[in-house]
């Protein structure tokens, strides 16, 4: 067997196979047994069919090609391990000639990476802290959560929950989905459009109104700046009473000696989530400077489908995390999922450039994380588990072990890079 390999366009390389007379024949054979397998031919046995006789069977062009796949079978594997290719995705195959046989093998590789001066790269670390501003705004987020309330018979006002039939309109006719019965709103929180709830305050239970209001520029494109025409009832009154931050509700919260502490341990994890969020800056910003004035070869069509492909499942499983219905996320928005990716192009590129300068460190300054670190992630894993024969099957996998030996080597790149280039 002889190969040949070169780079051609589209950030690919192809891989010529030629084989000799009598290395076509051990494959030829080959396809003609699993052809064989699959035949059923009177007198015969199945998978005992002489192989003269199933050749006789086959169209000549079809068994060409599958002693093709035999060939590629046994030496594309090899021969991309012997020559460290980097490629992406399952090769295209075509036979190029029967007699001498020659195959051709294409496939989409990682292209060439110049990491350039990437010491110049300075990223400054900022100072974080947590005013009581913040602190206050998460406690009145858990005394909302345990808010009571009572119905009353008085005009309402802000603070109070109401609920309310309402009706939007367009030029007179009737939005879609503008139609709501007993919708409940939180009079000052901000849940509807600009304005509409400063419409309600005063009004009683039972009674009704009638006003115009404006879509603001950031809303939806084809309402934005909009007039539209909302009837209104309102069907009743709620005052809602938030609990005293006292040492028995913070009790009730959680394992904590009183108000005190209940605020000192709020402080500190609101400190954490500034600090891991401060972290994951300092992330992004050196490595989209890195990526900035680095040199790229050509960069495989399939790796930014792939890309904005994981992009769109991310975002997908997001919104129905939520309670969202995907579909009427899509609806919502006005785009299907086409459109979506389209739109994550750019963003899908520059993230396929981020793992292509990280996978260019790891090689280059041999930070790949070793297999006894990998062994001891999975261990742990196995363990959190506590024996379910599923999650021990997947994490047992290859492609689970592959999966932790990437992430603990991106983790690895990262922090050497934050000691080298954060002040």
């Amino acid at each position: 067997m002889e190969h040949q390999i070169k780079n051609i366009d589209g950030g690919k390389v192809q891989i010529t196979i030629t084989l000799t007379p009598e290395e076509k024949t051990k494959f030829e054979l080959r396809a003609l047994r699993q052809a064989g397998s699959e035949l059923d031919i009177k007198g015969f046995r199945p998978g005992h069919i002489p192989d003269d006789v199933i050749k006789k069977q086959l169209d000549p062009a079809a068994l060409d090609q599958e002693t093709m796949w035999e060939a590629v079978k046994e030496h594309y594997p090899k021969l991309v391990a012997e020559m460290n290719l980097a490629v992406v995705g399952q090769p295209t195959l075509a036979l190029q000639s029967a007699e001498p046989f020659v195959i051709h093998s294409t496939v989409s590789k990682l292209p060439e990476v110049d990491l350039g001066k990437w010491e110049k790269v300075k990223i400054k670390r900022q100072e974080i802290k947590v005013d009581e501003a913040e602190v206050n705004k998460v406690i009145e987020q858990i005394r909302d959560g345990r808010v009571s309330e009572v119905a009353v018979i008085r005009p309402a006002k802000l603070g109070d929950r109401v609920e309310i039939d309402f009706e939007v309109s367009l030029g007179g006719v009737a939005m879609d989905g503008g139609k709501q019965v007993k919708y409940p709103v939180i009079l000052g929180a901000g849940q509807l459009v600009p304005g509409f709830e400063d419409n309600l305050v005063g009004l009683n239970s039972g009674e009704e109104k009638k006003f115009e209001l404006t879509f603001p520029s950031s809303y939806r494109s084809d309402l934005a700046g909009k007039k539209a025409q909302v009837w209104v009832k309102l069907s009743q009154v709620f005052e809602r009473t938030l609990p005293e931050l006292t040492d028995d509700f913070v009790k009730s919260l959680g394992k904590f000696a009183g108000a005190q502490d209940f605020q000192d341990k709020l402080r500190e994890n609101l400190q954490e989530e500034k600090n891991i969020q401060e972290e994951q800056r300092l992330e992004r910003e050196m490595l989209e400077a890195i990526v900035v004035q680095a040199k790229f070869g050509d960069i495989p069509e399939v790796l930014l489908i792939n890309e904005a492909e994981t992009m769109l499942h991310e975002l997908k499983h997001g919104i129905t995390e939520r309670g969202v219905e995907w579909s009427q996320y899509l609806q919502s928005i006005q785009k299907d999922e086409e459109g979506l990716k389209k739109e994550f192009s750019t963003p899908a590129t520059r993230r396929v450039k981020v793992a292509l300068i990280v996978r260019t460190f790891a090689n280059q300054e041999n930070l790949a994380t070793d297999e006894m670190a990998v062994e001891q992630e999975i261990v742990h894993s196995l363990e959190h588990y506590g024996g379910d024969e599923r999650m021990t099957t997947q994490l047992n996998s290859d492609d689970y072990r592959s999966y932790v030996q990437q992430v603990l080597t991106n983790r690895r790149v990262i922090e050497w890079l934050k000691k080298k280039l954060v002040e």
